[in-house]
């Protein structure tokens, strides 16, 4: 798919638990968690060579996905994204 020019996404990162109220939402979950359950996907994904990364629309302890310093963070440094 992508050697023809079209991205491959991975979304929606990170803790979608939900489509109600998902504009809403705060997941609550612990670092072990977000590291050992929810990043792995996006790790393998990554890895496989996807060219976009999409954020969820929920937040993660109060922060959403696209405003969050500690979501940024991980992406780097977890997902080498």
């Amino acid at each position: 798919m992508q050697s023809g020019g079209v991205a491959a996404t991975a979304k929606h990162y990170v803790a979608n638990e939900s489509e109600t109220d998902r504009l809403r939402l705060s997941v609550r979950v612990s670092e072990q968690a977000l590291h050992e359950v929810y990043l792995v996907p996006f790790e393998l994904a990554v890895a496989e060579g996807v060219w976009v990364v999409m954020s969820a629309y929920n937040a993660v302890g109060d922060a959403t996905m696209s405003e969050s310093p500690a979501a940024g963070r991980a992406a780097q440094r977890h997902v080498g994204f």
